[in-house]
């Protein structure tokens, strides 16, 4: 992990990333990024995890290390695939994974 710039930090390891993700699941924080689709298109979302307003009863067929989460823009879940994910916005700060 390094600093790029006023408010820009590169992490380089996946555990600082790990440590992000589950300090943005257990304060509820809302947080942006970038990600690449299958297709190979980027897109942004913004949303939080621990959101369960519009989840109805069954079977989770997701997988487990898949990111869950709700995005406010759409309106909707969404799967993240966390190896895609090049920028999270959180805590007033920017990091870039590489």
């Amino acid at each position: 992990m390094y600093q790029e710039g006023d408010n820009t930090v590169v992490l380089t390891d996946n555990e600082s990333l790990s440590r992000i993700v589950s300090e943005l699941k257990s304060t509820g924080v809302i947080f942006g990024g970038k990600f690449t689709k299958k297709d190979g298109t980027v897109s942004k979302f913004n949303g939080r995890f621990g959101v369960a307003k519009h989840v109805k009863g069954g079977v989770n067929c997701n997988k487990a290390e898949n990111w869950t989460i709700y995005d406010i823009n759409r309106k909707r879940y969404m799967q993240i695939i966390p190896d895609s994910v090049s920028e999270i916005k959180a805590f007033g700060l920017i990091r870039k994974l590489i």
